[in-house]
């Protein structure tokens, strides 16, 4: 006689689902006008997604990336980071989406048809400044220090959560979202740098990528 252990096919049957709602937002930030319903993402630990049912990408041939968002959290341990250096870092980070899906995908500036509208935010960023010497403040130190890695290189994080939205420009509609608290839960408050955020955006723009290919 074959003996059923109950809670391996429960386990089993929750494994084949391909997503189940979330229970709570893994969100609080603001980022988003209004409530999801979020699942847990198949392919990434920590990160949360939402996708319109009967999603046709077919429809899209076109990209507009509005600039990268950075959210300093209200409890961050450093909160001096200066305006250039905050778009330095969403220039760089929307140029990681941008290389990445052209020029199969142009990155366009106005909203119409076949143009997927692309919201993205680093949000709850935690910082620690680095040590620096008397030099560095000084004009002199400032001016050596005005490079695009330099800039970054002053703070580190301690935490941090991606989140992403994609509308139907034409209609508004909100077609996708994402949040991905893989480095919030990850970091613990241990030292990391801005790479990591970049390597994260290029892991989505990729996969991004890859669902507008495989559509056609």
């Amino acid at each position: 006689m074959i003996s059923i252990r109950w809670p391996q096919v429960a386990l089993i049957c929750l494994m084949l689902v391909p997503g189940l709602p979330y229970a709570s937002s893994p969100s609080d930030s603001g980022f988003f006008s209004d409530a999801i319903s979020f699942e847990k993402h198949p392919h990434r630990r920590h990160a949360y997604r939402f996708i319109k049912q009967d999603l046709d990408l077919r429809q899209y041939n076109k990209v507009a990336i509005a600039p990268v968002e950075i959210w300093i959290d209200p409890d961050s341990p450093y909160k001096g980071m200066q305006a250039n250096s905050i778009k330095t870092l969403s220039d760089q980070l929307r140029d990681v989406m941008v290389s990445t899906l052209q020029p199969d995908y142009p990155v366009v500036k106005q909203a119409g048809k076949g143009t997927i509208g692309v919201r993205l935010a680093v949000t709850g960023v935690k910082m620690k400044k680095k040590k620096r010497d008397l030099l560095s403040y000084l004009p002199i130190g400032m001016a050596v220090a005005a490079s695009q890695d330099e800039l970054l290189s002053r703070t580190t994080l301690s935490d941090a959560i991606i989140e992403a939205e994609l509308v139907d420009t034409q209609t508004g509609e909100r077609i996708a979202a994402l949040v991905d608290r893989h480095m919030a839960a990850e970091l613990n408050g241990s030292k990391h740098d801005w790479k990591e955020i970049e390597e994260v955006f290029e892991y989505y723009a990729k996969r991004f990528k890859r669902s507008l290919n495989e559509s056609r």
